[in-house]
């Protein structure tokens, strides 16, 4: 059976410290003979590519951006307004959307938007995180507990990210590391 090895990130090389334990070691036992036994490699980016070249010596056989479906676009200010009330979210804010877990770096954008808030920079602001899951985040969670200003949403259905994608004044993905990086491309269609 031919086999087809498709490679979005090298982040068990570039942020090992971000993945859980069993997942590092799968990788790490595992990566290399999958990519021997591959009849082709298929990265998401050049970045990625070029970082199997350099770490393993093999050369992807295509690179196939992803696309952003046609679903994520701009809609008007009536469906952006009505699921602003739903989540209980007043303008202006700022918006990231991730798993909450390490290699996504919430710790050091709700320390900036802090220290932003505090030294009297973003004042109206608020930070919504929409993202469930993850790992590695007990204190995260914890420090986004007390704050007023900072609104995690969790997991969230395509309709409503939509549309709070293009309500932001200012769209963010922090992460330490991306093989490409989808929700910026999905900001960018809603208008973010």
């Amino acid at each position: 059976v031919k086999t087809i090895l498709t490679i979005h990130d090298l982040n068990f090389i570039l942020a090992p410290q971000t993945m859980p334990f069993t997942n590092l070691c799968a990788h790490r036992l595992f990566f290399r003979k999958d990519l021997m036994r591959a009849d082709s490699i298929v990265c998401n980016s050049e970045g990625t590519a070029s970082r199997l070249t350099h770490f393993f010596g093999i050369d992807a056989s295509a690179i196939v951006r992803p696309w952003v479906n046609d679903f994520f676009k701009t809609v008007d200010q009536k469906k952006i307004y009505s699921i602003l009330q739903k989540h209980n979210i007043r303008p202006p804010y700022i918006l990231t959307v991730a798993f909450l877990e390490p290699r996504k770096n919430h710790p050091a954008l709700i320390k900036a938007f802090l220290s932003l808030k505090k030294s009297g920079n973003l004042l109206d602001y608020r930070l919504v995180l929409i993202g469930g899951g993850g790992w590695k985040n007990k204190s995260l969670l914890k420090t986004i507990k007390g704050q007023q200003d900072i609104i995690s949403l969790g997991y969230l259905e395509d309709t409503d990210i939509r549309s709070l994608y293009a309500g932001a004044d200012i769209f963010i993905l922090p992460s330490l590391y991306e093989g490409f990086g989808m929700p910026v491309l999905e900001a960018r269609a809603c208008g973010s």
